[in-house]
């Protein structure tokens, strides 16, 4: 499936995102999300479904974690 790069047929996100939605959401490949986002798919049934607050959390580099890099900085260094 390929998610359409216009984001404006997206102006809610939805909770739980395929790996083509979540990494249009991250502006990244589905490749990129799956090997170097650390994230771990939530799994209900046979779908697998990434989780909108913890993309979130992720991309505002999660103070909480203590880890002051950001999402940015992990990937492209």
């Amino acid at each position: 499936m390929r998610v359409s790069r216009d984001m404006s047929r997206f102006p809610d996100w939805p909770r739980l995102m395929t790996a083509d939605e979540a990494a249009a959401y991250l502006s990244i490949s589905a490749n990129t999300l799956r090997t170097h986002v650390p994230i771990a798919p939530v799994r209900i049934g046979g779908c697998v479904r990434y989780d909108r607050k913890k993309l979130d959390e992720y991309a505002d580099g999660d103070a909480s974690s203590g880890e002051s890099a950001t999402w940015a900085d992990e990937l492209f260094g």
